[in-house]
């Protein structure tokens, strides 16, 4: 059976008469998964042919997966700068068959110098299993400069990517489908937090940060505790600098308290044009949800966030807003319904210096029918304004011009107020 052999720091595949079939030469060696004695069959338990792989690779080796189905009921990743790569989504798959954590990319501890670093993961379909396994699929504990593209992460009884103190990291082409089969707590599809809830796995509490991660293309399907969380999660640092671009969230399977995003403590960060579309109930469930659910934010950005008109159906919100938010942007905040049938925000925490851009209301043909700014052009009206005869219940700060005399009103503290003017 084909081999690796170590010989000056370097990796060649060896056969059993110690022939050399394969050798990349210098630090960025590339080894096949079939010639170290993998199968790819679907049947075979392939992880100690991949495991002695990925354990004998120096920083800058690549672990090559043909086309195929790798079993295994979990692999770890030892060393920094190792990449694992496929054959594209549709023809590499790893097939996860025990209840452990997939593929583990995870440093020791807290801190830079125990950190994993340049972890690489693109072009192949991880399949976590089903609902009996429940530990994360994809898990990156104290992990930095890593890029996972052009992967399908499914069928997971837990999360489908956890990680925790991640830096400077990029995430591109994901689709997250049929995450969180076990309802359990703690299982949203793309989990990034600041620190764990338990010391059981042995990495400890986390003290450091998330920050400077690039999330792009990213597509969420049929996942039953919600897809995204954001958080610091009781730890004592914040989530700042992320950057989440052009997010699908579409839920064939709404269950009561689910969320398209959860983000707690997150500062100086941008989300923009995300499309929630929840098609369909859960079996059970008729709960209405709160898409964007946000607690102690501050200067972030909100723009181009559009909830579909299917979707409408079941959203209760999609701000729901906890917690003292301050100095965020929101703009271009569109429901794609003739009449507006949710309520865009519900403010239950503080709202300090939060700007917003225009409001959009569009019929089904996606010409806009209304528009209503919070902050901005005042808008004009007969007589004294009541909350009521706006869409949206307005903010502190809206103001009213009166048609019928010449007053401006204001709203403070919850109520209208006016000032006479010449």
């Amino acid at each position: 059976m084909a081999r690796l052999v170590e010989s000056g720091g370097l990796v060649w595949v060896a056969d059993d008469q110690d022939r050399i079939v394969q050798y990349m030469g210098g630090d960025t060696q590339r080894v096949n998964a079939l010639a170290v004695g993998a199968k790819g069959d679907g049947v075979t338990d392939d992880t100690n042919a991949l495991q002695r792989a990925l354990s004998a690779m120096p920083s800058g080796g690549v672990l090559w997966l043909p086309p195929g189905v790798y079993k295994t009921p979990g692999l770890t990743v030892p060393n920094s700068g190792i990449t694992i790569a496929g054959a594209g989504i549709n023809a590499t798959r790893l097939l996860r068959s025990g209840n452990n954590v997939m593929l583990d990319a995870s440093g020791s501890a807290t801190g830079f110098g125990t950190h994993q670093h340049g972890f690489q993961l693109r072009d192949l379909t991880i399949d976590g299993g089903g609902a009996g396994n429940t530990a994360p699929a994809v898990r990156m504990y104290y992990a930095d400069t890593a890029r996972i593209e052009n992967v399908i992460i499914k069928n997971c009884g837990g999360s489908g990517l956890e990680g925790v103190e991640v830096w400077d990291s990029r995430f591109t082409n994901l689709w997250f489908d049929n995450c969180g089969l076990a309802l359990g707590a703690n299982t949203e599809a793309f989990r990034l937090v600041c620190t764990k809830e338990g010391v059981g796995s042995g990495f400890g509490l986390s003290t450091d940060n998330i920050n400077n991660i690039w999330a792009t293309d990213l597509l969420f399907t049929s996942n039953r505790q919600g897809d995204v969380l954001l958080s610091k999660n009781g730890g004592s640092a914040a989530a700042h600098r992320c950057y989440y671009d052009r997010f699908k969230f579409e839920n064939q399977n709404v269950r009561n308290g689910q969320y398209a995003i959860k983000m707690d403590t997150v500062l100086y960060s941008s989300f923009r044009d995300f499309n929630l579309h929840p098609v369909s109930f859960d079996a059970g469930q008729s709960t209405k949800i709160d898409n964007i659910d946000i607690n102690a934010i501050s200067f972030n950005v909100f723009d181009g966030i559009l909830l579909d008109d299917q979707g409408s159906a079941f959203t209760r919100t999609m701000f729901k807003v906890r917690g003292t938010c301050n100095a965020n942007s929101f703009s271009r905040i569109m429901q794609q319904v003739p009449t507006p049938s949710v309520a865009g925000f519900e403010w239950i925490g503080a709202n300090n210096s939060n700007s917003f851009g225009p409001l959009f209301y569009a019929n089904h043909n996606g010409a806009p029918t209304k528009q209503q700014y919070y902050h901005g052009p005042i808008e004009v009206k007969a007589g004294t304004p009541a909350d009521v005869d706006f869409d949206y219940v307005p903010l502190d700060g809206a103001m009213v011009g009166d048609s019928s005399g010449s007053k401006i009103w204001v709203r403070l503290g919850g109520t209208w107020k006016s000032v006479a003017v010449a």
